[in-house]
């Protein structure tokens, strides 16, 4: 009589074998599952299941199919296991010594290969399995080499090789591996980064997306079908966080470049990735069209390098980063308090209070206005022509400071701009009514007709005020039009993070033992002091 047997037939195919093999038919799942139920019925055994993975690498060890026969295998489901090779099964070496040699003895499985002729029914057949294995997992290597090196020289190439396309681009369909402008999403990359050179933090760039209603990189990738699983609900935009504007202001791609390999895999048989050091990226530049010039993309990593933290208004303060205590040489931290006349800002050393007493930095505080004012003080004397200053002020002053002829034109363009914004933000605020049922479609329809001819109305204001060439006869004279324009929170930012090195406090007057404020210019000039006029702490000097 002859014994009952239960077998598990398992087939596997990966992307790998399809390519080196050009697809053979013979690889094939389906030609796999033939044989092998041919093979089974041809000795008499019960077939229990059919398990396939396909895509799959033999060095994967997670392969859905895979596990769940091993689960089967442990409970006792069947009692052979069916392959067309022992590579089928895995290339790992490590498995096959704790399946075939170990797991698979205890739990009273044979493993069968048909075309290998493993078996471990056969005593003196285990060497040939052990060398099976070793000659699998060699070319496993081999072949993780030679894709590696093929992926290597085409990021070298400046190939784009992500899945995804970053977020304000799309795949050219004529070349995968280029990338082309999408449109929309660019135009919120380049708002993006108009907003942070206008001092916005991450999460008030946030809280303006997610107020507009912009689609999220992930939701924009649903919508254009790049993603097997939806996150997101039919209408929801999804939420915009700060990791996620970081990584765009952050990411040359938006300048033009290709920079990849940033993380790697540890080994072809871990799927740990870990981080690769920055000189060893590969960047190639020039590859697609920019979305950010080059200039701005740079200005932008020059001004995150030194910025802090945004205000309450959503603004990072044009000093963060700047201001230094004398005595302990740590940045001082900003801090406001409430008056009748509105909000009082202050630098103070964080020292001055995070000591045990005794060991506190005898430095009190300095009000903003008064750093600000002190280091306009100079810029304004050498504009009106009262103080000959190094020519290196003289200079870059003027490289921050547009011609007499324009300030006139930029403050009006900045007016009719700021309008523009508002209108817009009108238009965001009435959609947000009409979706919570606060106003009717039709009102909102209204509503919206009337700021789009306002809207209209202002950008060819602006336009006839950017083409207009002679400055008016009414326009403030160039010492008034420069004060304006220095008073602007925008050059404030490119003065202080182009011309100012850093703004040190406390270093006591030699004469009247006050606290002084010095900064300290960003060429090889002797430091300028400011002694008079400043509102200073009490703290002790």
């Amino acid at each position: 009589m002859t014994e009952h047997h239960v077998a598990a037939l398992y087939c596997r195919l990966s992307k790998e074998d399809q390519d080196l093999r050009q697809q053979e038919e013979s690889e094939s799942i389906q030609n796999q599952k033939n044989m092998l139920t041919a093979y089974a019925k041809a000795h008499g055994w019960e077939i229990y299941q059919i398990y396939a993975d396909e895509d799959y690498s033999g060095a994967d060890a997670s392969r859905p199919a895979f596990t769940r026969m091993l689960s089967d295998a442990a409970a006792g489901r069947f009692d052979i296991v069916l392959c067309k090779t022992q590579s089928r099964f895995s290339r790992d070496m490590a498995v096959i010594e704790e399946y075939l040699h170990d797991r698979f003895l205890e739990w009273g499985i044979r493993f069968v290969s048909v075309v290998d002729n493993a078996d471990t029914a056969v005593r003196g057949n285990k060497k040939a399995r052990q060398i099976n294995g070793l000659i699998n997992e060699w070319f496993l290597e081999d072949t993780s080499d030679n894709i590696r090196s093929v992926f290597y020289n085409k990021m070298q190439q400046g190939e784009y090789l992500a899945a995804f396309p970053p977020y304000g681009y799309q795949k050219d369909p004529t070349q995968k591996n280029h990338l082309i402008v999408d449109p929309g999403p660019a135009a919120v990359v380049r708002q993006i980064f108009a907003w942070h050179a206008a001092g916005y933090g991450a999460a008030r760039i946030c809280q303006m997306l997610n107020e507009a209603g912009v689609p999220t990189p992930r939701k924009r990738q649903e919508q254009a079908g790049l993603r097997k699983t939806v996150r997101y609900r039919e209408g929801d935009p999804g939420r915009w966080i700060p990791t996620t504007v970081g990584d765009i202001l952050h990411n040359r791609v938006y300048c033009g470049d290709v920079v990849q390999h940033r993380t790697e895999k540890v080994s072809y048989k871990n799927k740990h990735v870990r981080r690769v050091a920055e000189d060893e990226w590969i960047a190639v530049p020039g590859m697609h069209e920019a979305i950010i010039p080059r200039a701005q993309f740079e200005a932008t990593q020059a001004a995150m390098a030194g910025r802090r933290h945004a205000t309450q208004t959503g603004q990072v303060s044009p000093l963060a980063g700047k201001v230094f205590c004398h005595f302990c040489g740590r940045p001082m931290s900003r801090t406001s308090s409430r008056s009748a006349g509105g909000a009082i800002h202050y630098f103070r050393c964080r020292d001055k209070y995070a000591y045990a007493k005794g060991k506190q930095c005898p430095v009190g505080f300095v009000r903003e206005e008064d750093i600000i004012a002190a280091v306009m003080e100079p810029l304004l004397d050498v504009l009106g022509g009262r103080c000959a200053v190094s020519k290196h002020i003289a200079s870059l002053l003027q490289s921050h400071l547009p011609p007499p002829e324009t300030r006139w034109r930029q403050a009006q363009a900045a007016a009719l701009t700021a309008q523009i914004e508002r209108l817009q933000k009108a238009i965001r605020d009435s959609y947000v009514d009409k979706a919570s049922g606060l106003i009717t479609p039709a009102q909102f329809a209204a509503f919206g007709a009337d700021f789009e001819q306002q809207i209209a109305a202002c950008q060819r204001q602006l336009a006839a005020c950017e083409a207009a060439s002679p400055e008016p006869a009414d326009a403030p004279d160039t010492l008034e039009a420069a004060c304006q324009f220095l008073e602007g929170d925008a050059c404030l930012r490119a003065v202080l993070g182009g011309m100012v090195d850093r703004i040190v406090y406390g270093r006591p007057d030699g004469v009247t033992g006050r606290p002084m404020l010095e900064i300290i210019w960003g060429w090889e000039n002797p430091i300028v002091g400011f002694r008079a006029n400043h509102r200073c702490g009490t703290g002790s000097v």
